[in-house]
């Protein structure tokens, strides 16, 4: 009996601690941020800080045209960034890339986001960039 108790209290407290270490991708992610065209002209910029499961902002406006992205390590963990729609825009980074960029040119509509790592756009690594005209 002790056995079974001691069984069910471990797997009792694992459950615990992954339940609390980054499920559904809480942290800060749920920033939002509006990006204009710059006044002198040229791309607008847009820098996406990644967390260990999470972006920041995970809601963007944007104009449409050329959108200069930054992706940013924040976290420990190795992250991409991918937008559908758009064919091959990927940006990785990891403990030892801190950072990379690259443009995107964006028609008007929405766009939607993510980390490639398996499980990471599960866990709640997404968000949408929503073009205006």
């Amino acid at each position: 009996m002790r056995t079974t108790r001691a069984a069910c209290a471990a797997g009792l407290t694992a459950c615990l601690l992954i339940s609390g270490c980054g499920g559904g991708g809480g942290g800060g992610g749920a920033k939002a941020v509006t990006i204009t065209a710059p006044a002198s002209g040229g791309p607008a910029s847009l820098t996406v800080d990644a967390f260990d499961v999470y972006f920041v902002p995970k809601t963007v406006k944007a104009p449409a045209g050329k959108l200069d992205i930054q992706l940013v390590e924040k976290g420990s963990q190795q992250h991409t960034l991918v937008i559908d729609g758009v064919k091959g825009f990927k940006l990785a980074v990891g403990p030892g890339n801190g950072s990379d960029k690259g443009t995107a040119d964006l028609a008007p509509g929405q766009y939607d986001f993510y980390c490639t790592i398996p499980g990471h756009r599960a866990q709640g690594m997404a968000g949408t960039i929503t073009v205006a005209s």
